[in-house]
């Protein structure tokens, strides 16, 4: 399977969005711009796993949004994004506290 992801733009294109970051992230920095591509789906993914029935919907709701509306989800609830970017980071390299044990 071949995955195609340009939300954020791709590298070295962030000027061409005058430099507007609703995460506070620049997308012209190699480091940045990688745990963004991480972070979209894997947050959804930690979220999703880990969550209560919020976070859960809430997981839904950003995956089901337009680019507008998940944007607006996104800056509405920045503590639950970065609580689970965290998550989904740990899970990644395996962590303690990462993996299949609850927060």
């Amino acid at each position: 399977m071949m995955v195609a992801y340009a939300d954020p733009p791709y590298l070295g294109c962030c000027g061409l969005y005058d430099h507007f970051h609703l995460d506070g992230r620049c997308w012209d920095d190699v480091e940045t711009h990688q745990v963004l591509i991480l972070s979209e789906y894997e947050v959804l993914e930690a979220m999703t796993r880990f969550g209560g029935s919020f976070v859960k919907q809430l997981a839904v709701l950003i995956r089901l949004a337009d680019y507008t509306n998940k944007r607006k989800l996104l800056a509405a609830f920045p503590e639950y994004i970065e609580e689970y970017r965290e998550l989904a980071r740990l899970s990644a390299v395996g962590e303690p506290g990462g993996g299949d044990d609850q927060p």
